[in-house]
């Protein structure tokens, strides 16, 4: 986590400083919902798995219809087989919330000839809004944890399954759509939906089997033997060790919903008047 907070602490301060000399780069924040898919997920969406999500980027438009852009966003996951409808996940009764720290470079593509916040559109050669679509690379930071009696438990190193191995910090790839418009001179105003594609099955913790309560107490204590198997709070029987706790065939997914808005920094727009400094 500390290396894509590093990354983009010095990397979003050196790109403002050469967007005082390059046109057509904006700088901007993004606020939205997180929703999380996986194992603790029967549908596309609940209103549960919703967080929120905050976030600042920087854009360079390279041309009227190719842009890339860097981005650091901060969101919250959750999940919890107590809002299904089916009785096996309500019997499993898992729960986990994340918080999610993501840094990602992007390439936008613009169905139409479009530069950001542009002050005059002539003879038809621009568009004062356009639909695009990106994708990229990003780097995520994730940490779940549920709550025990109240208070909040990390899952990470808890042995709550058999044979669980990963890391925190993450590759996915992202996908999505939006629509940018200008709405005044040197600003841009957006809407966004990007779907995340990871490689972890464990962005809730949960994936493999379940483990041996005697062998999960021995390794983590009560904790671990409490949060290794739920179901006891619903039901009087716990699962057999080795039965399905998550299905690993499948990978957590995230994605974000969210509006965005950006200023032009400065320079002269090939069809606008000369800038102003942000």
């Amino acid at each position: 986590m500390m290396r894509i907070l590093l990354f983009f602490f010095i990397f979003i301060p050196l790109s403002a400083l050469y967007a005082q000399r390059a046109p057509d780069s904006e700088i901007g924040f993004a606020a939205g919902v997180s929703v999380y898919q996986g194992d603790l997920t029967e549908q596309l969406y609940t209103f549960y798995e919703t967080g929120p999500m905050a976030g600042i980027f920087f854009r360079r438009n390279w041309r009227n219809k190719l842009s890339s852009r860097i981005s650091l966003n901060y969101g919250r996951l959750r999940g919890s087989d107590h809002i299904s409808g089916d009785p096996a996940r309500k019997r499993r009764n898992l729960s986990f919330f994340s918080p999610l720290i993501e840094g990602s470079v992007l390439l936008e593509y613009n169905f139409n000839r479009y530069y950001s916040g542009a002050s005059r559109f002539r003879h038809g050669l621009i568009n004062r809004g356009t639909p695009y679509i990106f994708s990229g690379v990003a780097f995520f930071w994730f940490n779940p944890k549920t709550r025990l009696n109240g208070d909040k438990e990390t899952l990470r190193f808890m042995p709550t399954e058999m044979s669980k191995n990963y890391g925190l910090t993450q590759f996915a790839i992202p996908i999505g759509v939006g629509i940018k418009y200008s709405v005044a001179p040197f600003v841009t105003l957006g809407v966004e939906l990007g779907f995340r594609k990871t490689f972890t099955d464990y962005l809730d913790d949960v994936s493999g089997k379940f483990i041996d309560p005697a062998t999960a107490f021995s390794q983590g204590g009560y904790e671990a033997f409490v949060l290794s198997d739920r179901s006891v709070e619903v039901n009087s029987e716990r699962f057999p060790a080795g039965s399905a706790r998550g299905n690993s065939r499948y990978n957590d997914n995230y994605y974000f919903v969210n509006i965005t808005l950006s200023k032009t920094l400065s320079g002269k727009g090939r069809y606008g008047c000369p800038g102003r400094r942000f």
